[in-house]
């Protein structure tokens, strides 16, 4: 899973230019955010903002003791709302799982905002309560009104809901409370305008080319030891003035490398530590290298940590303060208080989860909440090979630990459920990992295939997924069951003609799976039914130009006036259309009947699915 995520980071140089285009204000918010999201008023409205739909109050059971506070099932309910539309499988069990921490998160928040004497005051409460009133009742409810409400959504009587709800406003109470003590001064606040410029040599390590690998002809990572001897060279040829610019671009592995190693202006300062990486980018100990060299001087040599690893040093070119002309030192100050208090607010909770004494009550919540624990740990793992990761980063034996314990209470979750599409989902994933492995001898992977099989069986019937189909389909031509197969092809191509592309996102997503599709009938010796979804391949390609044109029209519309619009040229090289007309409007759908198409699967295949796309579990 850890492979997984990191592959699925979008842009390395992305990331990058956000923290030196925004500095301190990009925060972890513009990252892979892997730390434990704060809750109480941080994001609590966000499960109390919609209303209970229900004959009565859910259950009064509990499903985990954390420190002795119980945490009933009927919360857990509200804060399941968060999860409505996931995708069955491994986003609703997260999401799930996310749901179950933020309850665990908010409860340490109220017993740490006990321990330290704070708590919400009486006009925090009311004012809440009555923002929630109103937009759940109206403006001029009733208390008998609003009593009835609180009672059927939250099985409390409107005081107990006062008295939960000051429990829950503890944390901002907390936070306001840390962020008072914070010892921030005006030069500090002053000091976000701060900026600098710099000619910057990086000679990286061999690590930090699984995140950003240079071009082809570029000087290239190196072995720790040569990266370190050829970095402590190169600086003492600056030191004895060689022309650092002109050292950068032969040596240095930065991408500032080409413009000889000058980084334009960037935020000096990271106040706050909301960057994993420093302000510049190459870890907070360089920062403060930047920071006690004078303008002119060069830097001592330092390590780099984030995206880029290895050696670095510079020379500082300029400064300057970059003061907008709304700046207000005294609302900075408060800002970066706050901004402090949060981050030691939730190193604080991360500090009190680890200790907590939590006894599960419910085998569920307890599966999702360790599900979603080791993908927390997971991303704690990736961010510490970029150089910067919030709370201490676990072991390799604990994160395997955590994937054993995990792998374990899903597989008796989809015992206990055997019709819950999201625990059979997720329990297949965990065999396919098991089928893969090296030491696994053909009569393991051919039974774990059947199992495989049949919770994939399993979960669609209460859950439609192609990608889904498309395994099982493989699955079955690996056993030559090619009827079994062909049905699950001719079930994704009905269900594909029932739902036809209507823009370029869906209509790319169609040639996609139709590309797919002849590949897998052709897997399976049908030629004709390869041959007879290649026309509807075709004519989705037919549509796709059309909603090209209808794209590049609408951007032509909604241009600026005196922008020049390009025309879009069609393949005979003339200009089509400004109004092309609708998908569809000519031509037959893609997946309309024909003879010859392979067995029909039991339920009839030419109708829609009326499944939902998200699983009750």
């Amino acid at each position: 899973m850890l492979n997984k995520w990191l592959y699925n980071v979008t842009s390395v140089r992305w990331y990058r230019n956000v923290f030196q285009r925004m500095g301190t204000r990009a925060g972890w918010g513009c990252v892979i955010i892997v730390g434990i999201p704060l809750v109480g008023a941080f994001g609590w409205s966000a499960y109390f903002n919609s209303a209970h739909s229900g004959g009565g109050p859910a259950p009064s059971t509990n499903i985990v003791l954390v420190n002795g506070t119980a945490i009933s099932r009927a919360l857990m309910a509200t804060a399941s709302k968060a999860t409505q539309g996931a995708q069955a499988g491994d986003q609703y069990a997260q999401a799930q799982g996310k749901a179950i921490y933020s309850l665990i998160e908010a409860t340490l928040l109220s017993q740490e905002a006990a321990k330290r004497h704070v708590s919400a005051s009486g006009v925090a409460v009311d004012k809440a309560i009555a923002a929630q009133r109103a937009q759940v009742l109206g403006a001029n409810s009733s208390d008998s009104d609003w009593d009835a409400y609180t009672q059927q959504a939250y099985g409390m009587s409107s005081s107990d809901f006062r008295s939960f709800m000051s429990k829950m406003l503890a944390g901002s109470a907390l936070q306001a409370n840390l962020a008072a003590s914070e010892p921030v001064t005006a030069t500090d606040a002053n000091n976000t305008n701060a900026q600098v410029n710099l000619d910057l040599v990086l000679v990286g390590t061999i690590s930090s080319s699984m995140f950003s690998r240079p071009a082809p002809g570029s000087p290239q990572p190196l072995p720790d030891a040569l990266a370190k001897q050829k970095a402590y060279a190169l600086y003492a040829r600056v030191k004895a003035g060689a022309d650092i610019a002109a050292i950068a671009r032969a040596n240095s592995t930065d991408s500032t490398a080409k413009a000889g190693g000058v980084t334009g202006w960037r935020s000096e300062y990271d106040l706050a530590g909301q960057s994993p990486f420093g302000a510049l980018g190459y870890g907070a100990a360089f920062d403060a290298a930047v920071q006690h060299t004078k303008t002119g001087g060069i830097t001592p040599m330092m390590v780099a940590t984030g995206f880029s690893n290895g050696y670095v040093f510079a020379k500082v070119i300029a400064r300057r303060m970059n003061t907008p002309k709304s700046f207000d030192a005294n609302k900075t100050k408060s800002q970066l208080q706050t901004e402090l208090a949060t981050k030691q607010l939730s190193d604080i909770i991360t500090a009190d989860l680890a200790k907590a004494h939590l006894v599960w009550k419910d085998p569920d919540s307890e599966t999702w909440f360790n599900y979603y624990k080791l993908q927390q740990m997971e991303q704690q793992q990736a961010m510490a090979h970029f150089g910067g990761a919030p709370g201490p980063v676990p072991t390799a034996s604990e994160v395997s630990a955590q994937q054993a314990l995990s792998n374990a209470e899903l597989a008796d979750m989809a015992k206990r459920h055997p019709n819950d599409a999201t625990a059979a989902l997720l329990e297949a994933q965990n065999l396919q990992t098991q089928m893969n492995g090296a030491a696994v001898t053909p009569a393991m992977r051919s039974q774990l295939r059947d199992q495989i099989i049949s919770l994939f069986v399993s979960a669609l019937q209460s859950t439609e997924d192609q990608s889904i189909r498309f395994q099982l389909a493989s699955l079955y031509r690996d056993k030559k069951q090619y009827k079994d197969a062909a049905a699950q092809y001719h079930e994704i191509d009905q269900l594909m003609n029932a739902s036809p592309p209507y823009d370029t996102n869906s209509g790319q997503t169609a040639i996609n799976a139709y590309e797919q599709l002849i590949a897998g009938y052709k897997s399976i010796s049908m030629p004709d039914q390869a041959a007879a979804v290649q026309k509807e391949l075709a004519l989705v390609n037919s549509q796709m130009a059309a909603f090209k044109r209808q794209d590049a029209a609408q951007a032509a519309a909604n241009a600026p006036p005196n922008a020049t619009p390009i025309p879009t040229p069609t393949k005979s090289g003339s200009h089509a259309p400004s109004q092309p007309s609708k998908a569809g409007a000519t031509g037959s759908l893609p997946g309309a009947p024909r003879s010859g198409g392979p067995p029909s699967p039991s339920k009839s295949a030419g109708a829609p699915s009326n499944k939902q796309a998200t699983a009750p579990k």
